[in-house]
């Protein structure tokens, strides 16, 4: 389910309770299947959809950049998405979710909303 599906109101307030809840998920969803280790350290991907016109893009990866993450912006699939990467992090879901918090308050400021996280899988 994308942020979009969930989130389609602009003036509706931010369900922090379900991104939780999606973050748990995953994280156990990986830990279960040895994709990582709790303690590894992970390039943490962060990924963000405009919830209204991608024109906003450029400021968010700059603000994204000012909070401590590297980020970029891209076209994917005829979507603009931004990341943000927060690098070395810890895989748990403390950390994980601390980062995607961090970097969601920001992105939602800019008029973009969380769409998913990973990492790049080692070997």
């Amino acid at each position: 389910m994308s942020a979009g599906d969930r989130y389609n109101d602009p003036g509706e307030a931010w369900d922090w309770e379900a991104q939780r809840a999606d973050t748990e998920w995953v994280f156990r969803d990986l830990k279960g299947k040895g994709v990582a280790t709790p303690g590894q350290r992970i390039d943490l991907d962060i990924a963000f959809v405009p919830l209204e016109g991608d024109e906003g893009a450029a400021a968010l990866v700059a603000a994204l950049k000012e909070a401590g993450f590297e980020a970029e912006a891209f076209e994917e699939e005829g979507e603009m998405l931004v990341e943000a990467t927060a690098k070395g992090a810890d895989f748990s879901l403390d950390t994980i979710w601390y980062a995607e918090k961090k970097a969601t308050h920001v992105a939602l400021k800019h008029g973009f909303a969380p769409d998913g996280w990973g990492f790049a899988e080692e070997g």
